[in-house]
């Protein structure tokens, strides 16, 4: 299969087969990708392997884009022939895929990176400023004069709710809804938990 690569490393790009891949989630029916492998990397904190390449939804136009697949939710994994297409990532391609594992991590290239906007209050900004580990690259800050401050990110949903859900009140999702929504919905679902246990 594929060898587990150094990032510093070049990758063997020359023959690689694209490779048509079926995955699922929970709850989530099963998808194929076309996919031109990169490596099998580990994240940050050694807790899962990810297959890292080009890839883009199966059988359709859309350009290929950097994407991590959890090992573990690789159902099938199969060569297309070589006549269909070749999985070798063009030299563009290989500098688009190495700056967003740069930025976002092996983990977060899943999903559809979004601008975000988060407000954190005074003590929010202290505690972005101290907690490092999987912190996401602001592209903009914005400083108010009561200390706090809104941060404006470009990156995945997942990344900033992994981030962000312990800074609790500290930090006020602004944008998009959706992780807004399911902020509040988290710390609803643990309230009615502690409530309950009174």
């Amino acid at each position: 299969m594929l060898d587990t690569l150094n990032l510093e490393l070049e990758p063997r790009l020359p023959d690689r087969r694209l490779l048509v891949i079926e995955t699922a989630g929970r709850g989530v029916p099963t998808n194929s990708f076309a996919v031109k492998p990169y490596a099998v990397l580990p994240d940050t904190g050694g807790n899962y392997h990810y297959l890292v390449g080009m890839s883009k939804r199966f059988d359709t136009r859309e350009p290929y884009k950097p994407v991590s697949f959890r090992i573990s939710r690789i159902l099938r994994v199969r060569p297309r022939p070589k006549s269909y297409a070749s999985g070798k990532i063009t030299q563009n391609e290989l500098k688009s895929l190495k700056a967003a594992l740069k930025k976002n991590g092996v983990q977060y290239l899943v999903g559809e990176a979004s601008i975000s906007r988060v407000n954190l209050s005074a003590d929010g900004v202290k505690m972005f400023n101290s907690v490092l580990h999987m912190r996401p690259q602001p592209v903009s800050t914005v400083h108010l004069d009561d200390g706090s401050s809104i941060l404006e990110f470009d990156c995945t949903e997942k990344q900033l709710s992994d981030y962000f859900f312990k800074f609790g009140s500290n930090a006020h999702i602004l944008a998009p809804d959706t992780l807004a929504a399911a902020f509040e919905e988290k710390y609803e679902s643990a309230l009615k938990a502690y409530r309950s246990n009174r």
